[in-house]
């Protein structure tokens, strides 16, 4: 069974009104809506793998190409304590 995403933090406004995620710790990182995408759809139930087979199909692109650049966003989410894996 694949280890599951879950996010973490929360969505919020910088003063420019700017959507922003904000993580338990109150650091604020800048996310474009790709990033802020994935991260709302890590509710627990989904895995970098499935994540990726589903955008591919909406989009119409690669999976591999978008596999890989899944991964380094949920990379950068974990790093960022916006995104934990689950079993």
């Amino acid at each position: 069974m694949s280890n599951k995403l879950q996010k973490k933090g929360k969505l919020a406004k910088s003063e420019e009104g700017e959507l922003v995620l904000m993580n338990d710790d109150d650091q604020v990182f800048e996310a474009d809506r790709i990033v802020i995408a994935i991260w709302d759809r890590c509710e627990g139930d989904i895995s970098s793998s499935e994540l990726s087979e589903e955008i591919s199909e909406k989009s119409g692109e690669d999976q591999d190409k978008i596999q890989a650049a899944v991964v380094k966003i949920v990379d950068q989410l974990e790093n960022a304590n916006l995104l934990k894996t689950t079993e």
